[in-house]
């Protein structure tokens, strides 16, 4: 109950925030040297302390509503979140969808260890749940 409730608020103010702004037509730009984790789903990564990668992901206006998403780091004393913001574009004329809200998550390796980088996803509507994972060691510089 506790996971849903905090995956409710989570969805919420990211949504909030999202409205808050105006409208960016251009996605996040990584540092240079960033890595993007969504490249290592059900892998393993390596990254030295003080290196920083980073969790993006996107929900359409219209699936707002009923889907809830949560992103978390099994050990924040390894791996911490330092940047996260939300915001939303309008999509290409091309695009099925008029708007999307786009979720980034900035990672500092803080520490030498391993740990796990979870993504969920849920369908409020149907139940259905999506769950990716990241594993990651980080390593001494």
């Amino acid at each position: 109950m506790k996971t849903y409730a905090l995956t409710f608020l989570l969805s919420v103010l990211c949504y909030g925030s999202a409205l808050a702004q105006a409208p960016v037509n251009t996605r996040f730009k990584p540092e240079k040297g960033m890595i993007d984790l969504r490249e290592y789903h059900n892998q393993t990564l390596t990254l030295k302390t003080g290196q920083r990668c980073y969790y993006q992901y996107t929900i359409l206006v219209e699936a707002q509503d009923y889907t809830a998403a949560f992103l978390s780091a099994e050990n924040p004393n390894i791996l911490s979140m330092r940047i996260e913001e939300g915001h939303w574009f309008r999509s290409p004329l091309n695009s099925k969808a008029d708007r999307v809200n786009v979720y980034t998550s900035v990672f500092e390796a803080q520490s030498a260890g391993k740990t796990t980088l979870y993504y969920q996803e849920e369908d409020l509507r149907s139940g259905e749940t999506k769950t990716l994972a990241v594993t990651v060691m980080v390593k001494e510089e």
